[in-house]
């Protein structure tokens, strides 16, 4: 009876140990500083060709060990930039931005576009839409096992925009009308506040 006591206390303990090591990997701290990029890849605007504003720029892929087993892995669109190329001044606009990982996965979200004038190119500092989840928490990104990560190839990663609402300074608007139903009302708020 005390050898099944002593065993049972004993597995107790070491699934509290288990378990607190999960919780804090999955607490990661949003502000730890970030890696030197695996890859650093061209932004690749598929916006229609009419749309009045244009994105460029690159991204960053990351890798980072958050834990003996565990890896974190992520992209970053740490120098998503975008030009007016309307001839009319830009109160703001929204875009759709989708991208992948150096191991495939997919992210998606909405990124907030600024005022500008005819011909100026602003870069954004990930200024999300309100209401959006452009935003992806750390612990939310993906993460791997070390092995199953060294047995997962990696791929090319990818960050994709595409502008579907611009309001211009005079009250018009441009829009993707193939995707502008799929746009957040929170973005829609965003730019009626405008």
């Amino acid at each position: 009876m005390r050898r099944t006591i002593v065993i049972a206390f004993v597995l107790f303990c070491l699934a509290a140990i288990c378990g607190s090591q999960t919780d804090n990997m999955l607490n990661i701290d949003e502000h730890m500083p970030l890696p030197k990029p695996i890859a650093t890849v061209n932004i690749e605007d598929d916006s229609p060709s009419d749309a009045p504003i244009k994105c460029f720029g690159t991204a960053d892929a990351y890798v980072k060990p958050i834990s003996a087993d565990r890896m974190l892995v992520w992209i970053e669109e740490n120098n998503l930039r975008f030009q007016n190329v309307s001839g009319k001044p830009i109160l703001g606009g929204v875009a759709e931005l989708s991208s992948s990982d150096s191991k495939g996965n997919q992210y998606h979200g909405w990124q907030s576009l600024g005022a500008s004038k005819p011909g100026q190119t602003a870069t954004l500092m990930g200024v999300k839409v309100p209401g959006s989840d452009h935003h992806i928490p750390w612990k939310h990104r993906s993460t791997y096992s070390l092995a199953d990560y060294n047995l997962k190839p990696d791929v090319t990663p990818t960050a994709t925009p595409h502008v579907i609402i611009v309001k211009f300074a005079d009250g018009s608007r441009w829009e993707d009308k193939s995707r502008v139903g799929n746009v957040p009302k929170g973005a829609l708020n965003y730019l009626d506040a405008k």
